[in-house]
């Protein structure tokens, strides 16, 4: 039996999960809370992001996926766009480091892959589908933020206007561009400054800020500055996870 943690992952997320894995009678998902100690040698994690940038939540998982990043894990995030539009509900799955991964786990990875809830299958939409370009200009963003940091960026893969681009991206999604696209690199940001000992510099310049501004960003989607998760937030969190 192959087991898979899910951490932090609810609602129609975890139902299109234990849909995917229905049918795959060699694989048990299991659902954690506490520690990987939950789940016997699981050969993945996979979580969940709702684009919130809701602090606490966001902070405790990405402290708890850096305790446990020997075990390879991938970030679903749902498609934003309308309900109203009428596209169905999917997710991208996103990585958030590289690994050298067993075939175990590439099979797994695979069959979440080739779902027809996840935006990088062809079951998903057709090419010539009206959203699948605003789709595949999300799919750009969440799966490597720091490729991308003007909306020229994405236009010149998708091979269409910035003023179009622009327009559809809102009228499809209900968010503009630059606000989707400072969400996704925020989270990048929060995740990096808890996992790793890179300056804070380092990780505005990576992801195509200047400092100040980047500071100024951050505060804006989670409330408190870069320092504050280094100095006073990630201590609070390791010093609750000792008990």
């Amino acid at each position: 039996m192959i087991n898979i943690a899910i951490f932090s992952v609810e609602g129609r997320l975890y139902e299109l999960i234990r849909i995917i894995f229905k049918k795959a009678d060699y694989v048990k998902i299991r659902k954690i809370d506490k520690g990987i100690n939950e789940v016997e040698q699981p050969v993945l994690i996979l979580t969940s992001c709702n684009y919130q940038c809701d602090l606490s939540f966001c902070s405790k998982k990405f402290y708890f996926l850096s305790q446990n990043k020997a075990i390879p894990f991938f970030v679903l995030r749902p498609i934003w766009v309308k309900q109203v539009i009428g596209v169905p509900f999917g997710f991208f799955l996103c990585p958030y480091l590289e690994y050298r991964l067993s075939k175990v786990q590439k099979r797994i990875l695979d069959l979440i892959k080739e779902a027809k809830f996840c935006a990088s299958s062809a079951k998903y939409l057709p090419l010539f589908h009206p959203m699948s370009k605003i789709i595949m200009a999300q799919r750009r963003i969440v799966e490597d933020p720091k490729r991308i940091s003007y909306l020229a960026d994405v236009c010149e893969q998708l091979k269409v206007s910035t003023s179009w681009l622009s327009k559809k991206f809102k009228d499809i999604s209900g968010i503009s561009f630059s606000d989707f696209l400072a969400k996704v690199k925020c989270c990048q940001a929060l995740w990096e400054l808890i996992s790793s000992d890179k300056l804070i510099k380092e990780i505005a310049l990576d992801l195509g800020y200047m400092p100040l501004y980047f500071s100024q960003l951050f505060r804006s989607q989670f409330g408190v500055s870069p320092s504050f998760i280094r100095k006073q937030l990630i201590p609070e969190i390791a010093l609750m996870n000792t008990f």
